[in-house]
């Protein structure tokens, strides 16, 4: 062990001998390190410089294609499914209207096979707002509409079932009833549209 440590220490000298001369063969030429480091510099600039041009290509709005555009062909689905609500499984999508947005919400229940429209100002606040709910569930477990009070299917081959439950009381008007003749124009605005958008509804 005393050899190990007297060698350790012989080298350690000797190292610090070397490097205090300015001849040691490993020391690098100051001019050297300047000119790499200018050239990195200059390679990071220019990096930079297209990576912002890109970034610029890309953010500008004039760059994306237009309606109508011959090169729409590379769009993606995002850009094919706006103003449509696509279900969380990918099996089918509806046209939902802009009035949605103002007035309505769209809930996703956890195991994702059913999806309620709603009227957002009465579900938030109380859980009620339903408006209709879209039902999705696989062939081989088909649901019995008749055993809802208001359902009716919509869509049935041999994968999947898509049906419609509709509410049966008044979904809207606060607890006691006294919100009702201010919600009655929103809810109704969204109730209006429904027959809309489960006709626009299309399996993918």
């Amino acid at each position: 062990m005393k050899k190990i440590l007297a060698l350790l220490l012989a080298a350690a000298m000797m190292i610090a001998v070397f490097t205090s001369c300015s001849c040691f063969p490993f020391t690098p030429a100051p001019t050297q390190a300047a000119e790499t480091t200018s050239a990195t510099e200059e390679e990071t600039a220019e990096a930079t410089e297209t990576t912002q041009k890109a970034t610029q290509k890309v953010t500008s709005t004039d760059e994306f294609p237009t309606e109508g555009d011959d090169d729409n062909d590379d769009n993606d689905d995002t850009d094919d499914n706006e103003g449509y609500f696509v279900e969380p499984q990918g099996r089918w999508r509806v046209e939902v209207p802009e009035i949605w947005d103002e007035y309505g919400d769209i809930v996703v229940t956890k195991n994702g096979n059913s999806v309620k429209f709603v009227y957002q100002k009465a579900y938030e606040e109380y859980k009620a707002g339903h408006v209709f709910t879209i039902c999705t569930t696989a062939a081989s477990h088909k649901v019995d509409v008749t055993n809802y009070p208001h359902a009716e299917e919509i869509y049935l081959d041999k994968n999947i079932q898509i049906y419609v439950l509709y509410p049966t009381d008044v979904q809207y008007g606060g607890l006691d009833g006294s919100d009702m003749e201010k919600e009655a124009p929103e809810y109704n605005a969204l109730y209006n549209t429904r027959e809309d958008i489960i006709d626009s509804l299309e399996v993918i």
